[in-house]
């Protein structure tokens, strides 16, 4: 094998050094002499100088052997080169400790994507659950009230009569007129030959739901909220409106429990005494019973009317079938004027109360105005 020049001339450089110290080796003989370097020499071919522990006058070893590099270090230590003063064994350690820490496998570099995945598509429409949901359907009698009505304005009695022609209804409340016709629909023949009303129904009527009516700010309902569980209760029971018993309520004693009328009608309803037998402990202005009793008698008249809801209501307060506008007036000259009969009754009454709107407001409902003499205020 040839040698370069720098290898010789280390060769050479540790020979001298060698021959200079003659008696560092403690006498060794010119053939261990030689081994020695020859072995420098095999070192140095292998890429590395051992230094040979030196021997004590006494023959123990001063220092143990190490190892140092001095070409090029092997590509497995080249991220991790070992200490300065190691053994061989130790810098297989020092390797082996190296490859016991990997960088992660690739199985599990996705664990940091995965600890936070991005929200499955399901969970996008999230914020469509934050939006308030839609209106609660209305209540039957809601929905039969809003039917009644068209935006902001009352539908319209569309009814005609081969005597007295069409209903003459307007959408907006007037003085006259109103979504169940006009007042002179109303009160057909009151002016001429006697009254004869077309024949409206109950179902024909436009009217509001009692409750939504006492909602409404400033109803005119508001003496009647104690009793209108009653309204209800023999409404129900007698197949009546409950806002048609709260209108006659209204409409006969302004919902007052304690009144009584000019001949002698009582309480709510302004039943007359004939009713009263039943009355518990004789009291028929018990609210109670009074509201029975009404709705008994307004149920009865539509039934017996043929279900005529414009005969049964006049009737209730005592029109009759063919009466004049003389026959309703004539007792404003007697002692009992409040016996005349109402002739705004049924424009008050249908095109007021039972639409939720005060008659005795502006504008005031009627054209007669006939109790007006009589102090009543209707």
């Amino acid at each position: 094998m040839k040698l370069s020049a720098p290898f010789v001339g280390l060769i050479l450089a540790v020979g001298a050094a060698q021959a200079a110290f003659p008696h560092a080796e403690g006498g060794l003989s010119a053939r261990e002499h030689h081994k020695r370097l020859g072995n420098h020499a095999r070192d140095l071919v292998n890429g590395r100088t051992i230094v040979r522990p030196r021997r004590r006058s006494d023959g123990t070893k001063k220092c143990k052997a190490k190892t140092s590099s001095l070409g090029a270090p092997p590509s497995s230590t080249a991220a991790a080169p070992a200490p300065a003063q190691t053994s061989p064994a130790s810098t297989e350690s020092a390797a082996v400790t190296t490859s016991a820490a990997p960088s992660p496998p690739p199985s599990e570099a996705p664990a940091t994507t995965s600890a936070a995945p991005s929200p499955p598509p399901s969970e996008a429409p999230a914020t469509t659950s934050v939006a308030p949901p839609p209106p609660p359907p209305a209540s039957s009698s809601s929905a039969a009230s809003a039917a009644s009505e068209s935006a902001g304005a009352f539908a319209l009695n569309t009814l005609t009569s081969s005597e007295c022609g069409a209903s003459g209804a307007t959408e907006q409340i007037t003085a006259t007129a109103g979504p169940n016709g006009a007042e002179s629909w109303l009160n057909c023949g009151i002016q001429g030959a006697g009254w004869n009303p077309p024949p409206m129904q109950v179902s024909d009527v436009v009217s509001k739901d009692l409750n939504d009516a006492l909602s409404e700010p400033n109803s005119p309902f508001a003496n009647c909220e104690p009793y209108v569980s009653y309204f209800y209760q023999y409404g129900g029971q007698y197949g009546v409106p409950p806002i048609f018993l709260a209108s006659i309520a209204m409409q006969e004693s302004s919902c007052d429990p304690t009144k009584t009328g000019g001949a002698g009608e009582q309480g709510l309803m302004q039943i007359t005494v004939d009713k009263c037998g039943a009355a518990p402990n004789g009291n028929c202005k018990d609210p109670n019973y009074n509201i029975q009793q009404g709705a008994l008698f307004l149920s009865g008249l539509i039934s017996d009317n043929g279900g005529n809801v414009l005969l049964a209501v006049g009737q209730y307060n005592g029109w009759v079938n063919g009466m004049t506008e003389a026959q309703a007036t004539a007792a404003a000259d007697t002692g009992c004027c409040p016996c005349q009969n109402n002739l705004d009754y049924l424009m008050q009454f249908f095109n007021g109360w039972v639409l939720g709107t005060d008659p005795t407001a502006s504008p005031r409902l009627g054209q007669f105005f006939n109790l007006d003499i009589c102090g009543t205020g209707q």
